[in-house]
């Protein structure tokens, strides 16, 4: 899994362009290659210690073919079992390669060299789980079956296969079509372009200069002028291409593949009934503490990235040893990469090398103690990878993982000095309630996008969408805000992973939750969140809530209680 958290901080001022919204995108969720136990140690070395090698997807694919032919035939059980572990080291590989790519790549965007290894790999990752498919399915026709399930890949390792290889050549084909436009997206996305001043200029290095409000917001003018259409009709032949891969995979509609993609235990209908408290409950909040001026305030107080990494150790010393000892690991190899550079993708996330069992943290710092929340929200989910192997597939206990460490990390902040506590923590509620509100305009706007026929959507349509969805979750006040009716283009979710955001205002809950629960009896909520990490994975999202003591975000009247928690939090802590 590959975790992306850009963040929309409350001074809004030159935040908006790439920095957005805490984004998870899983590119793809791969296949349980893995023996059923995760106790097999670590073989973690530094990250600078790693070597590069491209992994031809035409030998892995050889591996598994070789391992098809022993598996099918009338072997004993020992040999085909050898046959079905012989494929792990080279499937791993491919992926542990592809993500270092990904890293490099994400460094430094201008390398032609990464680049190209990235567009590679994610053009051969179909090709590839199609073999997969087909791996899984022989397997379940072999006469030892049932014991490689109970004793080898897990419980439940065939279900995806049931009716047989979904991997077919058309889904193989769309599924390359939808990486190309991705890719697309991302070599326009990555570095942006304007005319300014005579000459052509990229986006970034003129937000970094000291530019005022009008000359601001002269600057956005020219890159929607220019962006808008040009994104915006690559995220229509995305919509295309993914309903053409529902159709194919049997669905209906796209919403429900992407549902069940996600493995989720709640349906549309829950979301929208969710999302009327939002407007009822969460909204009135909103707009309250835009009149009073709280997301004009800059929070943005200067920390330098080892300043950062110092509150953050003992924050985490605070915490727990647990947590501590996954922090040192952390920094003994070396498993992260937060310097700013102009050359990086704008972008943080946590991802994981499988073939060394270890997590990664990617951020380009803005050395403010926005840097802090970032870093804390990527740990949770480096916690998360680290506990779990990686194993972690349901994106609401992911989600659940990364925002539960950083509003629990807001009772332990140590390191550093009142004022920024103070700030990290008023920044971290306001940024709540934005969670709410603009996870709930962005899931709006792709319900409203996917459920229309995609043969008469245009750019035109989708900015009208856009700008009614943010008046109706009070982000816009006026007809003639005409910002949003633009800026969808900046939400990375909705080219790469659409319908992620739900899980965000799901999870954010359990996060409050935790948070709530340890302000009540300290460390009661750090107890409970490294037991909820100590996941059973025969239990949904919810079952594992409720067996750590926490609720469910869809109970009645649960919008209603976060909203006089965050009240509280703001306005009189």
């Amino acid at each position: 899994m590959i975790y992306y958290n850009t963040y929309q901080k409350n001074n809004r001022k030159k935040a908006i362009i790439i920095s957005v919204i805490a984004l998870v995108v899983i590119l793809v969720i791969k296949s349980f290659i893995f023996p059923a136990s995760n106790n097999y140690g670590r073989r973690t070395i530094s990250f600078d210690k790693i070597q590069y090698h491209h992994v031809d997807v035409n030998s892995v694919i050889d591996v598994f073919r070789e391992a098809i032919i022993v598996i099918s035939g009338e072997n004993s059980y020992n040999d085909q079992l050898r046959a079905a572990q012989s494929v792990n080291y080279d499937y791993w590989e491919f992926y542990t390669m592809s993500t270092y790519a990904q890293i490099k790549y994400n460094s430094n965007t201008a390398d032609e060299y990464y680049s190209a290894e990235v567009e590679y790999y994610n053009k051969n990752e179909p090709i590839l789980e199609q073999k997969v498919a087909d791996y899984y399915i022989t397997c379940s026709k072999s006469v030892y079956a049932d014991k490689f399930e109970s004793e080898y890949f897990g419980e439940g390792c065939y279900d995806a296969y049931a009716d047989g290889n979904f991997y077919t050549d058309e889904i193989v084909e769309l599924m390359q079509e939808e990486a190309d436009l991705v890719e697309q997206y991302y070599e326009l996305y990555a570095s942006p372009v304007i005319e300014y001043e005579g000459k052509e200029q990229e986006l970034s290095t003129i937000l970094s200069e000291d530019i005022d409000d009008t000359e601001y917001y002269e600057v956005l003018v020219l890159y929607y002028d220019k962006y808008n259409k040009l994104l915006g009709e690559i995220y229509i032949d995305l919509v295309e291409v993914r309903h053409d891969i529902a159709d194919e995979m049997g669905y209906d509609r796209y919403i429900d593949y992407a549902y069940d993609s996600f493995s989720r235990e709640y349906t549309p209908g829950d979301v929208s009934n969710f999302t009327e408290d939002i407007k009822e409950y969460i909204v009135p909040l909103y707009k309250r503490l835009n009149t009073e001026g709280y997301y004009d305030k800059d929070y943005a107080l200067p920390m330098a990235d080892n300043e950062m990494l110092y509150a953050i150790e003992k924050s985490t010393q605070k915490m727990s040893s647990k947590i501590k000892s996954i922090f040192n690991y952390l920094e003994n190899y070396n498993l992260y990469d937060i310097e700013y550079s102009p050359d990086k993708m704008t972008t943080t996330y946590q991802t994981y090398l499988q073939t060394f069992d270890a997590p990664f943290i990617f951020m380009n710092s803005t050395g403010s103690i926005y840097d802090l929340s970032d870093f804390a929200h990527e740990f949770g989910h480096f916690t998360d990878s680290y506990i779990n192997y990686n194993q972690t597939y349901i994106i609401e206990d992911a989600e659940a993982a990364s925002q539960g460490m950083e509003y629990l990390l807001l009772n332990y902040l140590s390191g550093c000095t009142d004022e920024v506590k103070e700030a990290v923590k008023t920044s971290a509620f306001l940024t709540a309630v934005d969670t709410y509100i603009y996870q709930g305009y962005y899931n709006a706007f792709e319900e409203e996008v996917y459920s229309l026929d995609e043969d008469t959507l245009t750019v035109d349509m989708l900015n009208e969408i856009a700008g009614k969805n943010a008046k109706e979750f009070g982000i816009t006040t006026s007809d003639s805000d005409e910002y949003y009716m633009f800026s969808w283009i900046d939400i990375e979710h909705f080219f790469v992973s659409p319908f992620y955001v739900t899980s965000y205002f799901v999870s954010i809950d359990t996060a409050i939750q935790l948070y709530e629960m340890d302000l009540a009896e300290a460390g009661a909520g750090v107890d409970a969140y490294l037991d909820m990490l100590e996941r059973d994975f025969s239990k949904t999202y919810f079952e594992n809530l409720e067996r750590v003591g926490l609720k469910s975000p869809f109970i009645e009247g649960r919008v209603e209680m976060t909203v006089t928690l965050l009240k509280k939090a703001i306005y009189e802590d």
